[in-house]
Protein backbone atom coordinates (compact mmCIF):
# COMPACT_ATOMS: atom_id res chain seq x y z
CA UNK A 1 0.00 0.00 0.00
CA UNK A 2 1.43 3.17 -0.97
CA UNK A 3 2.04 5.63 1.51
CA UNK A 4 -0.76 8.39 2.95
CA UNK A 5 0.05 11.78 1.30
CA UNK A 6 -1.67 14.88 2.77
CA UNK A 7 -3.67 16.93 0.64
CA UNK A 8 -3.32 20.52 1.57
CA UNK A 9 -5.87 23.42 2.16
CA UNK A 10 -4.09 25.00 -0.59
CA UNK A 11 -4.32 21.93 -3.02
CA UNK A 12 -8.71 20.90 -2.08
CA UNK A 13 -9.88 24.65 -2.79
CA UNK A 14 -8.71 24.52 -6.37
CA UNK A 15 -10.11 21.53 -6.32
CA UNK A 16 -13.43 22.22 -5.46
CA UNK A 17 -13.42 25.69 -7.85
CA UNK A 18 -12.73 23.18 -10.77
CA UNK A 19 -16.04 21.12 -9.95
CA UNK A 20 -17.91 24.41 -9.27
CA UNK A 21 -16.24 25.71 -12.82
CA UNK A 22 -17.85 22.44 -15.09
CA UNK A 23 -20.64 20.48 -12.55
CA UNK A 24 -20.53 18.34 -14.70
CA UNK A 25 -17.30 16.85 -14.36
CA UNK A 26 -17.05 13.40 -12.82
CA UNK A 27 -14.99 12.80 -9.86
CA UNK A 28 -12.92 10.26 -11.94
CA UNK A 29 -12.29 13.21 -14.38
CA UNK A 30 -11.27 15.48 -11.22
CA UNK A 31 -8.61 12.87 -10.00
CA UNK A 32 -6.76 13.37 -13.53
CA UNK A 33 -6.97 16.72 -13.32
CA UNK A 34 -5.48 16.14 -9.37
CA UNK A 35 -2.63 14.32 -10.44
CA UNK A 36 -2.16 15.80 -13.66
CA UNK A 37 -1.76 19.33 -11.68
CA UNK A 38 0.13 18.35 -8.16
CA UNK A 39 1.95 15.41 -9.92
CA UNK A 40 0.11 13.47 -6.95
CA UNK A 41 -2.09 10.84 -6.35
CA UNK A 42 -5.95 11.25 -5.37
CA UNK A 43 -8.09 8.63 -4.19
CA UNK A 44 -11.52 8.73 -5.67
CA UNK A 45 -13.21 8.92 -2.16
CA UNK A 46 -10.64 11.96 -1.22
CA UNK A 47 -12.36 13.81 -4.12
CA UNK A 48 -15.94 12.65 -2.92
CA UNK A 49 -14.99 13.82 0.46
CA UNK A 50 -13.15 16.90 -0.08
CA UNK A 51 -16.64 18.00 -2.97
CA UNK A 52 -18.82 17.44 0.18
CA UNK A 53 -20.63 20.44 2.27
CA UNK A 54 -17.91 19.38 5.24
CA UNK A 55 -15.15 21.23 3.41
CA UNK A 56 -17.56 24.14 1.81
CA UNK A 57 -15.87 26.78 4.36
CA UNK A 58 -13.56 26.59 1.85
CA UNK A 59 -15.58 28.70 -1.08
CA UNK A 60 -15.56 31.31 1.29
CA UNK A 61 -13.01 34.22 0.33
CA UNK A 62 -12.75 35.72 3.62
CA UNK A 63 -12.02 32.44 5.42
CA UNK A 64 -9.23 32.02 2.96
CA UNK A 65 -7.72 35.38 3.53
CA UNK A 66 -4.94 33.86 6.26
CA UNK A 67 -3.01 36.44 8.55
CA UNK A 68 0.60 36.42 7.67
CA UNK A 69 1.89 34.85 10.22
CA UNK A 70 -0.08 31.39 9.29
CA UNK A 71 1.42 28.96 7.34
CA UNK A 72 1.48 29.47 3.29
CA UNK A 73 0.20 25.39 3.16
CA UNK A 74 -2.14 24.87 6.03
CA UNK A 75 -2.88 21.58 6.14
CA UNK A 76 -6.24 22.21 7.71
CA UNK A 77 -8.18 25.06 8.63
CA UNK A 78 -9.32 25.83 12.38
CA UNK A 79 -11.61 28.46 13.80
CA UNK A 80 -10.03 30.28 16.90
CA UNK A 81 -11.62 29.48 20.19
CA UNK A 82 -10.87 32.78 22.22
CA UNK A 83 -10.45 35.43 19.55
CA UNK A 84 -10.81 38.48 22.31
CA UNK A 85 -8.02 36.58 24.39
CA UNK A 86 -5.68 36.52 21.42
CA UNK A 87 -5.91 40.23 20.16
CA UNK A 88 -5.51 41.56 23.63
CA UNK A 89 -2.66 39.01 24.39
CA UNK A 90 -1.00 40.34 20.74
CA UNK A 91 -1.29 44.10 21.87
CA UNK A 92 -0.03 43.57 24.73
CA UNK A 93 3.03 42.11 23.54
CA UNK A 94 3.25 44.69 20.98
CA UNK A 95 3.72 46.73 23.95
CA UNK A 96 5.45 45.03 26.48
CA UNK A 97 8.33 43.97 24.10
CA UNK A 98 9.99 47.16 24.09
CA UNK A 99 10.08 47.34 27.92
CA UNK A 100 10.53 43.44 28.87
CA UNK A 101 11.67 40.17 27.99
CA UNK A 102 8.85 37.69 27.78
CA UNK A 103 9.19 34.61 28.54
CA UNK A 104 6.37 31.53 28.46
CA UNK A 105 5.70 32.27 31.90
CA UNK A 106 5.11 35.67 31.99
CA UNK A 107 2.58 35.13 28.45
CA UNK A 108 0.94 32.20 30.64
CA UNK A 109 0.01 34.93 33.58
CA UNK A 110 -0.92 37.14 31.44
CA UNK A 111 -2.91 35.05 29.51
CA UNK A 112 -5.27 33.94 32.59
CA UNK A 113 -4.53 37.81 33.88
CA UNK A 114 -7.01 38.81 30.79
CA UNK A 115 -8.98 35.20 30.86
CA UNK A 116 -10.32 36.58 34.76
CA UNK A 117 -10.22 40.07 33.35
CA UNK A 118 -12.38 39.84 29.99
CA UNK A 119 -16.22 40.43 30.63
CA UNK A 120 -17.03 37.51 27.78
CA UNK A 121 -15.14 35.19 29.25
CA UNK A 122 -16.44 35.05 33.13
CA UNK A 123 -19.35 32.52 32.45
CA UNK A 124 -16.26 30.22 31.23
CA UNK A 125 -14.83 31.16 34.58
CA UNK A 126 -17.96 30.59 36.73
CA UNK A 127 -18.29 26.96 35.28
CA UNK A 128 -14.05 25.87 35.89
CA UNK A 129 -14.66 27.14 39.43
CA UNK A 130 -17.94 25.11 40.49
CA UNK A 131 -16.28 21.74 37.90
CA UNK A 132 -13.24 22.36 40.34
CA UNK A 133 -15.12 22.80 43.27
CA UNK A 134 -17.27 19.48 42.96
CA UNK A 135 -14.24 17.28 41.59
CA UNK A 136 -12.66 18.31 45.72
CA UNK A 137 -15.98 17.34 46.99
CA UNK A 138 -16.04 13.83 45.13
CA UNK A 139 -12.37 13.23 46.26
CA UNK A 140 -13.45 14.27 49.88
CA UNK A 141 -16.29 12.06 49.77
CA UNK A 142 -14.41 9.13 48.26
CA UNK A 143 -11.74 9.31 50.87
CA UNK A 144 -9.35 11.22 48.63
CA UNK A 145 -7.25 13.83 49.35
CA UNK A 146 -9.31 17.50 49.07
Amino acid sequence: MPPRRVISVDQKRPLRAQKRRDPSLSNITLCEWFKSTYQQPIALSSVSEILSSRYAFLDDTSVSQRAPTQRSDPKRLQREHWPELKDNLFQWMQGAEQHIMICAITLREKAEFFWRNLEKYQNNIQRQEIQNRRQVDIRGYFGGQS
